[in-house]
């Protein structure tokens, strides 16, 4: 019987490869100094055999290299967390169609540096510019938070730059401003740029004045008036977690660093102390350290009429910012509410109102290089002292005497002094010092138009004298008419002044009537 053939195994003629263990790296082991230096493998004998055949010491004297930092340094902790947050796809700002280019920012820039550096003198063009010139919207190195935020706050300047521009006329004497764009192009790509990482995680002084800026781009444009204080309120909050209301913060920094947080800090307190005025936003910043020094300013000229408006606005103390709170131009109706305006300091109203007065009256404006820094000073100066004359009105601290009294702040004439200092201080200016100043120019003129409306109203005076008063009251009428705008002045104040110039009347007084007849010289009624 033959045998049943059996399937052919294939792997059975193939022959069987030995199986080999995988070679597992030998731990390192440090070589001596001959084997390190020559760069060959040691035995790690003592002697080791290589420095025996070549007679030579074996010895090992050399420091070992330490493999990496002990602590993660900053740049690389960033990198960790951006890509731990899902943001390691960000190399670049955006593509050409997105960003905006140099060609786009620096004009904007040059007129800040030119035109506007006196009014808010807290950059350095130059600098700034360096910081974003290298940026490339097609290049594959990794953005930084720092060259974000740069580029973030030339778009910012550039929006409050570009919508203060919009308020001229044509004859202004700026000249190279960027066309084809606009400011809430600016705006927007600022907001984007800074929100490409959590700015908020690590506040700066760039990230302060990015929300300055926008806060101006907002403050200009109809309907943005919470936007504006929202941006605002941010820069406030940045700078007091940065310690620059703490005289503190500013030991052992540079002079140059001590210098520039001077001034964006005394910037902020200006404009906080404007917002509270006009937009009844509680004030939160006060003069508690020392004013920037010209003696460190590179422009020391442009900087000398900022002083002088800082002093200004810090010459009334913080609790008299409080109490305008009550004091709306909208409302007129709380007026009433000043009547407790002193009530808990201690301090003789009369005596205080008259310091800050007098303090006002000091203030010089000689030393301003501009004309629209010059109209700011001049402006804001009168400004407050007519601010100051309706405080004294609803607190019953008008004296009904002649002009020539110990105290003519407390007058019923005095508006009319103010009125006629502002148009003789003023009368050489060109519109464009107006102009330049945007929209917040008419609500001081009509601050100051009241006061005149209400002093005439208040007081007897002759046939001569109320054709001057009226002749005052007219021309800066005139004024608030020709700059006028609808962001930011009350219409109905407007109208009533309007109505006032046109029938050449004095109606009753917008204010309520409240007065003291006399005083004795220690301030008591």
């Amino acid at each position: 019987m033959s045998e049943t053939p059996q399937p052919h195994d294939s792997s059975a003629a193939r022959p069987q490869k030995p199986k080999t263990k995988r070679s597992i790296r030998a731990k390192y082991s440090r070589p001596c100094d001959g084997c390190a230096l020559r760069k060959v493998r040691c035995d790690q004998q003592k002697p080791c055999s290589r420095c025996v055949e070549h007679n030579v010491p074996c010895t090992d004297n050399r420091l070992k290299k330490k493999c990496g930092p002990k602590h993660i340094h900053k740049k690389t902790r960033d990198s960790i967390n951006n890509l731990s947050m899902g943001n390691a796809k960000i190399n670049t700002l955006g593509d050409h169609n997105q960003i905006l280019t140099l060609d786009k920012l620096l004009p904007c820039l040059q007129i800040y540096q030119t035109w506007y550096y006196g009014i808010w003198p807290v950059l350095s063009v130059a600098h700034l510019v360096s910081r974003i010139v290298q940026l490339n919207p097609n290049s594959d190195s990794t953005l930084s938070k720092e060259n974000a935020t740069s580029y973030a706050l030339c778009c910012a300047v550039c929006a409050a730059i570009t919508r203060q521009l919009t308020f001229l006329t044509a004859g202004n004497p700026i000249v190279g401003a960027p066309a084809n764009i606009d400011a809430s192009q600016y705006a927007k790509e600022a907001i984007r740029a800074r929100n490409l990482f959590d700015y908020r995680l690590d506040p700066s002084h760039d990230n302060l004045l990015i929300s300055f800026f926008l806060y101006i781009y907002y403050i200009n444009i109809k309907d943005g008036i919470q936007a504006a204080i929202l941006y605002m309120k941010e820069a406030i909050s940045i700078a007091q977690l940065l310690g620059l209301h703490d005289p503190r913060t500013y030991s052992a920094r540079p002079t140059a660093e001590v210098h520039r947080l001077r001034k964006i800090y005394y910037m902020l307190l200006v404009t906080e102390r404007f917002s509270c005025i006009e937009d009844n936003v509680p004030v939160c910043l006060e003069p508690s350290i020392p004013l920037p020094s010209l003696e460190d300013e590179e422009y020391s000229g442009l900087l000398t009429g900022f002083i002088e408006l800082v002093k200004i606005f810090s010459i009334p103390d913080k609790r008299f910012f409080d109490n305008l709170i009550n004091y709306s131009k909208k409302n007129p109706g709380n007026l009433n509410n000043f009547q407790n305006l002193f009530v808990s300091s201690g301090t003789p109203t009369r005596k205080w109102i008259t310091d800050v007065q007098v303090r006002l009256s000091k203030i010089e404006v000689t030393n301003a290089s501009s004309d629209t820094q010059r109209l700011n000073i001049i402006l804001s100066k009168h400004w407050m002292r007519a601010l100051a004359w309706h405080i004294s009105s609803q607190n019953g601290l008008l004296i009904k005497k002649d002009t020539d009294s110990e105290n003519p702040c407390l007058s019923y004439q005095y508006p009319i002094e103010i009125a006629k200092d502002f148009l003789i201080s003023t009368e050489n200016l060109p519109i464009f010092a107006f102009e330049s100043n945007g929209p917040g120019v008419s609500v001081k003129l009509l601050e100051i138009a009241l006061a005149v409306a209400d002093s005439v109203n208040e007081c007897i005076i002759n046939k001569s004298e109320y054709f001057t008063a009226y002749n005052l009251l007219t021309s800066i009428f005139n004024l608030v008419s020709k700059f006028k705008s609808e962001i930011t002045i009350s219409e109905e104040l407007y109208v009533k002044v309007e109505s006032i110039v046109r029938r050449k009347s004095m109606p009753s007084p917008i204010y309520p009537k409240s007065y003291i007849r006399e005083v004795n010289n220690d301030g008591e009624s």
